[in-house]
């Protein structure tokens, strides 16, 4: 595998992720809510929300991929309880300047994992659920994509283990190759989450892929709205 998207957040405490540069393809542009941009900063090496600014953010990274079958992988730490209506996650073909692309996102509302497509703002479900009860410790969630055809395939895959694998059929499809990035939406004042590292790769497949426990779904898309921090 080929990695064009290495970040570990290593830098002064204090510095907002705009002025930041990872290791590797990890200069981040803002894709949504310009208000929220400094919150993101960081801090012990780590990327954490600062202050009370509500974040409703999609960022992306500037590495390119090769092809538009490859992953986005977060380790995101959960260092106390999660604040409520606040949702978190991977993306990948992510648009240069636009809010297009697929994420994963946790949302803290329900303690469930949900795939979503953004298509110029607008917000659909691709399918299925995945719940599962955020306690403290550091989780390994990666997002990958297959296909340009007919068919998206999305994975999300949870340390080592696919939870959700989704088709997406419908005309608004993403088959541009696009770029990596993540999800942030928090309007509370906590540093519960944090980034431990982003890092995106040519494979389309998980981390240490588990042939077991994957959820299979083609569910119709349902249109849902978001607002600061929750899918409904």
């Amino acid at each position: 595998m080929t990695t064009y998207v290495n970040d570990t957040f290593t830098g002064t405490n204090g510095t907002a992720l705009s002025a930041h540069a990872g290791e590797t393809g990890a200069s981040w542009t803002l894709l949504s809510d310009p208000s929220g941009s400094s919150a993101l900063q960081i801090q012990g090496n780590k990327l954490q929300q600062v202050g009370t600014a509500t974040v409703f953010a999609l960022y992306r990274a500037s590495g390119t991929p090769a092809s538009s079958d490859y992953g986005c992988l977060i380790n995101m730490v959960v260092s106390a309880a999660l604040p409520a209506s606040c949702s978190w996650g991977p993306g990948v073909r992510f648009a240069s300047a636009a809010v297009t692309g697929y994420f994963a996102l946790y949302d803290s509302n329900v303690s469930a994992w949900q795939i979503y497509r953004a298509n110029a703002g607008a917000f659909e479900t691709v399918g299925g659920t995945y719940s599962q009860a955020l306690s403290v410790a550091t989780y390994a969630v990666k997002l990958s994509a297959a296909g340009t055809g007919a068919t998206v395939t999305l994975t999300l895959n949870i340390d080592g283990t696919d939870r959700l694998v989704v088709t997406d059929t419908s005309a608004s499809r993403i088959t541009s190759t696009g770029f990596a990035g993540f999800w942030w939406s928090q309007s509370a004042a906590s540093t519960a989450m944090q980034f431990d590292s982003v890092v995106a790769d040519d494979g389309a497949g998980g981390v240490a892929l588990s042939s077991g426990s994957a959820t299979v779904t083609a569910l119709s898309n349902t249109t849902i709205s978001l607002s600061c921090g929750a899918a409904s």
